[in-house]
């Protein structure tokens, strides 16, 4: 694509007629468009002659296809197809028309009639005008530039010149009639300004020393032999040999100048549109992946992208089977990793291996090794291995950054469990301590036979001794809960639930901290049983129960509710506290997590749990505040709704 300018806003026009390349416009316009996020129509201008059937059949197809792309479809008369593209494009505010590049003239070395292309990139101004070149198009044209890459093989190049040799030679005994001799070296000396604009500089002055002798033993008296029988023919080659000689060298020399300049500014082009496409890539592997497409493409050639691994280098992206480098471009990778050097075909150094190895590396160390084959259609250029290196920095860094990333993220790994092992520990032993307390004062007092004797007194000791040994067993059932669902050793033993059952539970598992009185549960009312794991689910509601009696005043009641939504089952704690801050409604399902007016107690671990237990039956746990104060904690259960129980 060819584009005088960037579009800096408006509409998108694109010309449509019945050429099959129609299409690729109607294509290319569309996702331009969609990028840019402009409107764009498609303009086709009826001349008023009668189409063709294949012709018609295009032009309908073509149209078609912008109509489904989302373009708005526009059909003008007018006898000057250009003149009606421009005018469409200047009434609809466009600042964009796009045209084919098949339309364009190619005979550059000739005189040519402007094409319609030609017109409309002439007369748009000062509407940009993108060109863009059909895929399926033939290449045909005779320009400058098509010429010189067509002659750039060496054999061609010869071939160019004993033409030219050939042509020169036999236009000078045309001519030597009617000018006489001397004016021949006129011709030899344009033959060799015009092929120095298409070969190389030795060749060019390989063919300014042979045209001087061809002068002189052709054309210069004596003929047929190499003397020189006048000072003023001796003069008159002296001076063509050093014009000729002197004059193509320079234009050749010139234009290798301009052909490394080109190569440079394509290197150049292709390391700043590569730099950005690895930019967007989201890790090594992505970019690696990228980075061997690119590098296939540039070069014509295959490339692979190795990384370390245990048993040496590993390429990246996986390979298909039977797919990569060979053993010796292997050895040669090896070498270029371990010494940070070019190592491979047209290297002293593993020379004979089919690839070309380049190091990876920023610094003083490689991260990995980018191979590269033979490319097809020219030799290997020293500029060449500037590309890849440069590619290969760019790699090493993003390769760096992202071990750099992974080395970050298994230090905060490291010092979150530790920090997690000290909260547990703290936790554990503070936790522990209090029920054990308890039981062994509760023990030690009914050693005393007078206190035994007490009746009430013994009551309460055995009490305040069974409750804490309760809460004790709930502490050390909560800490191998947890491990087990971070292990992801939670089994589920799933049965036919009802729900009246599963509410009983709940309530006898929450334990002396919840009066039953003060729980109002729903049910529907004609429950279906649930397949449910009974002990995990009825432990998961009464998690929600403590836990809404820690935070709820002792008169307020709590709502325990079971619903059904389609063939799932809703499980649904309301208490009357003073909520959770909206910021931390996500956060108070993690593990140590415990609310700022927490009664003293407790790990930390039971929503932890709850969210566990939910996952493991497929489900989910979210909290939310009521708009009337307090939170509601709702468990999903989905699939389990038992509707049959045959």
């Amino acid at each position: 694509m060819e584009m005088d300018r960037q579009a800096a806003g408006g509409s998108i026009v694109v010309a449509i007629g019945p050429a099959p390349s129609s299409g690729s416009l109607v294509r290319w316009t569309s996702r331009m468009a969609v990028a840019l996020g402009r409107e764009w129509l498609a303009v086709h201008i009826d001349q008023g002659t009668e189409l063709g059937s294949e012709d018609a059949e295009s032009l309908d197809a073509n149209l078609a296809l912008a109509r489904e792309s989302g373009a708005e479809v526009v059909v003008r008369e007018s006898p000057d197809v250009a003149a009606g593209i421009v005018e469409a494009a200047r009434e609809r505010g466009a600042s964009l028309i796009v045209i084919g590049r098949s339309g364009l003239s190619r005979l550059g070395l000739l005189p040519h009639r402007p094409t319609i292309s030609d017109r409309i990139v002439r007369e748009a101004e000062p509407i940009d005008v993108a060109v863009v070149q059909d895929a399926d198009a033939p290449r045909t044209d005779l320009s400058p530039q098509r010429l010189k890459s067509f002659f750039e093989a060496p054999l061609r190049e010869y071939l160019l010149l004993f033409a030219g040799f050939v042509a020169a030679t036999a236009i000078g005994f045309l001519l030597k009639p009617l000018v006489g001799y001397r004016s021949i070296a006129l011709v030899y000396l344009a033959a060799v300004l015009g092929l120095s604009f298409f070969a190389r500089p030795a060749p060019v002055a390989l063919f300014a020393v042979l045209s001087a002798v061809f002068l002189n033993f052709f054309f210069m008296t004596p003929q047929f032999t190499l003397r020189i029988a006048t000072a003023e023919d001796i003069f008159l080659f002296v001076t063509y040999f050093l014009v000729a000689f002197v004059t193509g060298g320079l234009v050749a020399r010139l234009r290798l100048k301009e052909r490394l300049l080109v190569e440079r500014e394509g290197r150049d082009a292709f390391l700043l549109s590569a730099t950005q496409q690895l930019a967007e890539c989201r890790g090594i592997e992505e970019a690696a992946g990228a980075a061997v497409s690119m590098l296939g493409s540039h070069f014509s050639t295959t490339a692979f992208f190795l990384v370390p691994a245990e048993s040496g280098l590993a390429q990246m992206p996986a390979p298909p089977a039977g797919e990569g480098p060979d053993a010796e471009s292997l050895l040669a990778a090896a070498r270029a990793f371990r010494e940070r050097r070019i190592c491979g075909r047209g290297t002293r150094e593993h020379g004979g291996a089919p690839c070309r190895c380049f190091p990876a590396a920023i610094g003083e160390s490689a991260e990995a090794v980018i191979a590269i084959g033979r490319p097809e259609g020219r030799s290997w250029r020293p500029g060449d291995d500037s590309v890849v290196l440069s590619l290969g920095r760019d790699l090493a860094l993003i390769a760096g950054r992202e071990r750099a990333a992974e080395m970050r993220r298994k230090a905060a790994l490291a010092i979150e469990s530790e920090r997690l092992s000290k909260v547990l520990l703290d936790s554990v032993s503070h936790e522990l301590r209090t029920p054990l307390t308890t039981i062994t004062g509760s023990m030690s007092a009914l050693r005393d036979d007078r206190l035994a004797e007490n009746a009430e007194s013994r009551r309460i000791l055995v009490d305040g001794a069974l409750e804490a040994a309760d809460f004790l067993n709930r502490t050390v059932e909560d800490i191998l809960s947890m491990s087990r669902i971070e292990s992801g050793r939670l089994e589920l033993h799933r049965s036919l639930v009802d729900l009246p059952d599963l509410a009983n539970e709940a309530l006898a598992l929450a334990g002396p901290e919840l009066r039953a009185d003060r729980v109002r549960i729903s049910l529907p009312e004609e429950a279906l049983p649930a397949r449910l794991d009974f002990g995990l689910v009825s432990r998961l509601a009464a998690n929600l129960l403590r836990n809404a009696a820690r935070y709820s005043p002792s008169s307020a009641a709590i709502g325990l509710t079971l619903s059904e939504d389609g063939d799932g089952l809703v499980l649904s704690v309301r208490d009357h506290g003073p909520g959770v801050p909206e910021a931390e409604l996500e956060s108070i399902f993690e593990r140590f997590r415990r609310g700022a007016r927490a009664g003293g107690r407790g790990l930390g671990l039971g929503l932890a749990i709850c969210r566990g237990i939910a996952a493991a039956h497929g489900g989910s746990i979210v909290a939310h505040n009521a708009q009337d104060g307090g939170l509601v904690v709702t468990a999903t259960f989905p699939g389990c709704v038992a509707r049959t129980t045959a």
